[in-house]
């Protein structure tokens, strides 16, 4: 829908927030399976945040900043210290699960 819209040259579009949307993935580390921290880990590893902020934004990649930070980059306390740990890497991921002892029980 972004797209179409930038191409209405009777519209403008801007920032109505300029710190941006915040979207956050929290695991519920009460409950099985992420009451295991070395499945959080891999959990982390393997997610790719591309993937979820393209669908989020119908695909344009304007509408979004790569953050891996805890509070928005850009911002004073926007600090991406951990990125190396957002690998975006599914294989790794899926080895550090099994190593986990992880084997898709369903709960």
């Amino acid at each position: 829908m972004v797209p179409l819209l930038k191409r209405n040259e009777n519209l403008t579009l801007g920032l109505a927030n300029p710190t941006g949307y915040l979207g956050v993935m929290r695991f519920n580390h009460l409950n099985p399976p992420f009451n295991d921290v070395r499945v959080r880990r891999a959990v982390l590893v393997a997610v790719k945040q591309d993937d979820y902020m393209l669908a989020v934004t119908g695909g344009d990649t304007t509408a979004y900043q790569d953050c891996k930070a805890l509070f928005p980059c850009g911002t004073p306390f926007g600090t991406q210290k951990c990125a190396s740990v957002m690998q975006g890497d599914l294989d790794a991921g899926r080895k550090l699960l099994k190593e986990a002892g992880y084997a898709g029980k369903k709960w």
